[in-house]
């Protein structure tokens, strides 16, 4: 990085942040986007009626899968159509010993009771 830099002083050197907000609207035929307040909720509601596989599309495109047998699940990130994706394993419990994967942040515990 250095040879990239020499002779720019830190004036001539400018850093640019964009900020991108994105809306996720769950795919069941409403367009009405979900907050992230109130995902989790409704993850839980949909799983608790027995749809275990949801999938959500962003305002840029973007689809997000969560699938879930209701011991583990597993969360996808798609940037397009055709994109092998990015994948989150839920990796707790006897199941998940020795196998490669990440835990889920906030994963959702066992819902039915």
């Amino acid at each position: 990085m250095q040879a990239r830099t020499e002779g720019l002083s830190l004036r001539t050197v400018r850093e640019i942040v964009v900020l991108v907000i994105e809306s996720w609207v769950i795919n069941d035929g409403s367009p009405v986007p979900v907050s992230s307040e109130t995902v989790l909720e409704a993850l839980r509601s949909r799983i608790n009626s027995g749809r275990l596989e949801t999938w959500l599309t962003s305002s840029s495109g973007r689809s997000l899968a969560f699938v879930t047998n209701t011991e583990r699940a597993m969360v996808m990130l798609l940037e397009e159509e055709g994109d092998p994706g990015e994948h989150a394993l839920l990796a707790t419990g006897p199941w998940g010993r020795g196998r490669a994967g990440y835990a889920v942040a906030g994963a959702l515990p066992a819902v039915r009771t």
